[in-house]
């Protein structure tokens, strides 16, 4: 059975977002320094969103799924390893 990721992570954004525009408010905008720092974030989750959803349509779950949530804690260490 296929799942249907696209709208549950749309959802999900959704939801998160509704829970820290409120907070955002409280705190204020972050400094100009970090805005690239966010923005990069953004576009790199953008990324892992759009093939993660690629991925589950054209795999199956028990093989997407490790594959997906062991890979980027792997790239995100051999990332800081080298920066």
């Amino acid at each position: 059975m296929k799942l249907k990721l696209e709208p549950m992570v749309a959802t999900a954004s959704v939801a998160s977002g509704a829970v820290v525009a409120p907070l955002a408010a409280l705190m204020g905008l972050p400094n100009a320094a970090a805005w690239p720092h966010i923005l990069g974030s953004l576009a790199i989750h953008i990324v892992y969103y759009l093939a993660l959803a690629q991925a589950h349509r054209s795999g199956d779950l028990s093989q997407v799924y490790p594959s997906a949530r062991g890979t980027a804690p792997l790239l995100t260490a051999m990332g800081t390893t080298l920066w």
